[in-house]
């Protein structure tokens, strides 16, 4: 029988303390239509973002090819997507849990309850960032073919990963960043003298492309977060 000392003790409930802490304050409401679910299990609601990364994956690769069959100049987009990744960078979420996830191992278990929030967090809200940069390329569009695909893809970022991930933040009673307090990209407004449909395709082809490699990062960290800790 283990006989866990005072001080030990005092290792496991501080972190559980601070974010119960935190939760005192009342979670604020938007409009994504989340209702918190009851969770009984929390790697089945992982699992189930796990799968919806992929199936976003499938829809950004129809969208891709959907988007090149109607480029005429693919010197012209090149340098207009290249100049704007440039520009908005700065702008962009940055995986810093994501990535250093890879590099670690035997997480001892409160550490790693502390790194799961910071990544449940780092991922919800970036997710929100791309469900409202999506909306913003859907608000300007003049009805593009890509519109049905990237309000296939916006869904999908809603109802299969952001609520998802609002369903194990309650678990662990901490709070989120409403829809409506996170950024969206904004893009260059130089003039390309381009019509707004190249506009809209090139926008969506730098978005969507950012998004696959969240998708991927997301879909390891699942798959892997049991191998991390001990």
């Amino acid at each position: 029988m283990v006989v866990l000392s005072n001080k030990n003790i005092l290792l496991i409930l501080l972190p559980l303390t601070l974010y119960l802490l935190q939760s005192n304050a009342k979670q604020e409401h938007d409009d994504m239509g989340c209702s918190v679910q009851e969770v009984l299990c929390v790697k089945d609601v992982l699992t189930k973002i796990a799968r919806t990364t992929r199936s976003i994956e499938e829809t950004i690769n129809k969208t891709q090819a959907n988007i090149a069959t109607r480029i005429e100049s693919i010197d012209t987009v090149n340098r207009y997507v290249k100049f704007q990744v440039v520009e908005i960078d700065p702008q962009l979420p940055t995986p810093k849990y994501h990535t250093n996830f890879g590099r670690l191992n035997n997480i001892n278990k409160v550490v790693f309850f502390t790194y799961l929030i910071h990544l449940l967090l780092e991922a919800h809200d970036a997710m929100s960032f791309y469900y409202n940069t999506i909306g913003d390329i859907l608000h300007v569009s003049n009805t593009s073919s890509t519109d049905d695909s990237l309000k296939i893809i916006q869904n999908d970022l809603r109802r299969g990963i952001i609520c998802e991930y609002r369903n194990v933040l309650s678990v662990y009673c901490h709070r989120w960043t409403t829809i409506d307090r996170i950024k969206l990209v904004e893009f260059s407004k130089i003039n390309f003298h381009m019509a707004q449909t190249f506009l809209n395709d090139a926008h969506s082809m730098i978005v969507i492309d950012i998004l696959r490699i969240w998708m991927d990062k997301i879909h390891y960290v699942i798959h892997n977060l049991e191998k991390k800790y001990r």
